[in-house]
């Protein structure tokens, strides 16, 4: 279909968003859909900020956590084709004060997360992306500092452990490839050329009466964070952008304007683990599928905001959604929209009322440096997830579980035997974590 032949598609997104936003589950909402370069959605809902009482515009500033890093990887593809620095430099080359075996790792292994270290900046980072407070953030150098001090925990590109850390170390060896600091050159480079105007970095001078404020579920309204912290974000998740902004700087990714076809596809493959497995990932994109049509995106979420963009290559479309509370529900407005452009059915809630021994599934599971708890409560199977939300699961049979409350999130819990070693989470496609049994109370 052309967005020509698009019919009353755009009226049944809009009526999407509508029912989405009427539900109450977000102070604001903004939307925006290009399909073959053509606008399809351009919407905002609600307050971008409800003590002054801001409307929220697809031309408003919200901060988009993750998808910050495909700004990152971008700088470092620039820098790899004009022989500033290239993807298998050691990260010891650009940062002398790493140790061994730290030093080994390369950059390529910090884009696409199997550096093999799991540092305790990133427990930090973790634990703030939902409750920032500027006491507990620590200056970006610190951060990056404590990275590439801290032992690995596996062998580069043995293993996919999703890292924040990682992105910030990253950002710290463009500037020290670009001898500029890294907001500079990405508003020189990046922002600029992309034509983005309502894009720009937290420690930039912004027109705050503007910016979307985060928020947080209180009771039965709502209430505001504070802005995320500049040190704990650095290079991870530091921007505010637009759903407009969003849509044109996925337009000038592909188009050739930033960076060049080459570098496009080495940042939209899917990297491959040292044994050969795929994994999910690329250089700051997830690369997945969904249904049968290619998938290229990043969610975000952090500080009382959630984010998703998404890029259907072969069909050239481009959905941005973008909303001021922290639930993640982003993600799932975006693939309702998706599925009324492609004309999918609806997903139907997978999850039946199953009599199941829960006991085997329970115990810690570790992450990386965090230990995560699965419990069993009341006939039902919970975890606590990194950020310390405790999602309850629904099983659907064979070791899977569904969130109760976001059914594409699907939690399959790994057997060797009889015993259960492990458990992948995945959003559709998209590998969200690997989790391995440990048993050992921490």
């Amino acid at each position: 279909m052309t967005p020509a032949a698009a019919g009353d598609i755009p009226r049944r997104m809009v009526a999407t968003c509508d029912a989405f936003f009427d539900h109450g589950l977000c102070p604001g909402l903004a939307v925006t859909v290009s399909w073959g370069g053509e606008l399809l959605v351009s919407r905002g809902w609600g307050k971008a900020d409800i003590i002054r009482g801001l409307p929220a515009l697809p031309s408003t500033p919200f901060a988009i956590g993750s998808i910050t890093k495909q700004f990152v990887a971008a700088a470092v593809l620039q820098l790899c084709e004009h022989g500033n620095l290239s993807l298998t430099d050691p990260i010891g080359r650009w940062l002398p004060e790493c140790r061994a075996p730290n030093s080994d790792i390369e950059v390529r292994h910090l884009l696409n997360h199997t550096s093999g270290v799991h540092s305790a900046a990133e427990l930090r980072m973790l634990g703030s992306q939902f409750e920032c407070s500027s006491a507990a953030s620590k200056d970006p150098v610190d951060l990056v500092e404590e990275f590439v001090q801290t032992t690995t925990s596996h062998p580069p590109g043995t293993t996919w452990f999703y890292n924040n850390a990682g992105y910030a170390v990253l950002a710290r060896i463009v500037e020290r490839a670009s001898a500029e600091e890294f907001v500079a050159l990405a508003r020189r480079q990046l922002i600029a050329p992309a034509g983005l105007s309502n894009t720009f970095f937290l420690n930039e001078l912004s027109p705050q009466e503007r910016n979307a404020i985060g928020h947080k579920r209180v009771n039965s309204g709502f209430a505001t964070l504070d802005l995320p912290s500049v040190d704990m974000s650095f290079g991870s998740g530091n921007v505010f952008s637009s759903a407009d902004d969003l849509v044109r700087w996925t337009k000038a990714l592909r188009s050739g304007t930033l960076i060049s076809a080459k570098s496009l596809t080495r940042m939209t493959t899917p990297a491959r683990l040292a044994d050969g497995s795929p994994l999910s990932y690329g250089y700051g994109l997830f690369v997945t599928s969904f249904g049968q049509n290619r998938e290229i995106s990043h969610d975000g979420s952090t500080a009382g905001f959630t984010s998703q963009l998404a890029w259907y290559p072969d069909e050239d479309l481009v959905i941005a959604v973008l909303a001021n509370e922290s639930t993640h529900r982003a993600e799932a407005l975006e693939k309702e929209l998706a599925r009324i452009a492609f004309g999918s059915p609806v997903v139907v809630n997978p999850a039946c009322e199953l009599r199941l021994d829960l006991s085997p599934f329970v115990g810690w599971y570790n992450y990386g440096s965090l230990t995560i708890p699965v419990r069993e409560r009341d006939g039902a199977l919970l975890i606590r997830t990194p950020s310390g939300r405790v999602a309850e699961l629904r099983p659907t049979g064979d070791g899977v579980f569904v969130e109760a409350l976001d059914s594409e999130v699907e939690y399959r819990f790994e057997t060797r035997g009889s015993g259960v070693e492990g458990l992948r989470v995945r959003r559709g496609a998209k590998l969200l974590a690997m989790l391995q049994r440990c048993d050992i109370e921490p």
